[in-house]
């Protein structure tokens, strides 16, 4: 039976390091935050914002690692937030690779700014709405890796975008792209358990562990300076101490691996903000090991909701091979 396992494992994990078929995946991430308030208990402030992106990649194997490569941009990204200190202006940048696509989405998102951000369209008296392209010869710039454990590091956007409209040009931050790569790096853990191989986990079904210890201060801290460039300001999103992840098998039948990582922290980041939750989901194929699925949600908040969320998922698209 020993032997059994053993060349089981071998087999898994060839497959794994050494198969040919080329992997699509698709890589999303959506984040917003608000802050609403009063200075000295006069002055109010609003302060919103939202992005998302999408985008199609190639996962090919480079030693024990995938590389992924861009391919496509199937979605408009967008950015749009308030300005100045009350809110009552509005910017809205769009970027796609289809001009109609992008024209429709920044048209759907102007309609009813009440309903679109609630609490804070009533009080904008001033828009800006900015539209982009993605050149085709863009669509290769950016990548990248990911380890068998599910750890990403090495990332990086080059893509150049093209302003279209001809209306007035509003000059803020657009990186949702750069973002996007910050956002890879939430992947910055293990989720295995220590000292063990993903195709070791599957035949040993071992039910719950804890990651390595956790910091998500680099993450927070450049996401939004690329956000906004008031955050080169001030001090970074420095979390008071890291934590750990707590790990589980949700399923495992002969098709997939379902894994969840959960922590609750209320580790503060900044002021009373703090890491709230973190909620992570992997589906794993068994025949191959191949990742199906990969998300996470992290909320970042204060005890009246002020702050924000990023949500990202790594999917595999081509899940018929």
């Amino acid at each position: 039976m020993r032997v059994k396992l053993v060349l089981l494992s071998i087999l898994l994990s060839g497959n794994f390091l050494f198969s040919e078929t080329k992997l699509k995946y698709n890589f999303s991430y959506f984040l917003k935050g608000n802050a609403k308030g009063h200075v000295l208990f006069i002055i109010p402030f609003r302060i919103f914002y939202q992005s998302f992106a999408s985008v199609d990649f190639s996962a090919e194997r480079d030693g024990k690692k995938l590389r992924f490569i861009s391919t496509d941009i199937p979605e408009p990204g967008h950015m749009m937030r308030t300005l100045g200190f009350s809110g009552r202006s509005f910017a809205l940048l769009v970027a796609s690779a289809n001009r109609k696509k992008g024209k429709e989405l920044s048209k759907q998102l102007l309609g009813d700014l009440t309903s679109v951000i609630p609490g804070f369209g009533k009080y904008i008296k001033k828009k800006y709405n900015n539209l982009f392209s993605i050149p085709s010869s863009q669509k290769n710039k950016i990548f990248f890796y990911r380890s068998e454990d599910g750890i990403s590091a090495t990332s990086y956007s080059g893509l150049r975008l093209k302003r279209l409209n001809s209306g007035k040009i509003i000059k803020i931050n657009f990186n949702i792209y750069k973002i996007m790569m910050e956002v890879v790096k939430a992947y910055n853990h293990s989720y295995l358990p220590r000292d063990l191989e993903l195709s070791d986990l599957i035949l040993i079904k071992k039910k719950t562990w804890f990651s390595k210890n956790v910091d998500f201060s680099t993450l927070l801290t450049r996401s939004a300076r690329f956000a906004a460039r008031i955050f080169t300001k001030i001090r970074p999103l420095n979390q008071d101490k890291p934590f750990s992840i707590k790990y589980s098998i949700l399923k495992s039948d002969n098709n997939f691996l379902i894994l969840r990582g959960e922590a609750f922290p209320g580790v503060k980041i900044w002021h009373s903000i703090k890491v709230r939750s973190y909620i992570r989901d992997i589906i794993i194929r068994k025949r191959d090991l191949v990742l199906t699925k990969d998300s996470f949600t992290v909320k970042v908040t204060d005890k009246k909701g002020r702050g924000g969320f990023i949500n990202a998922t790594l999917k595999l698209l081509n899940d018929k091979i």
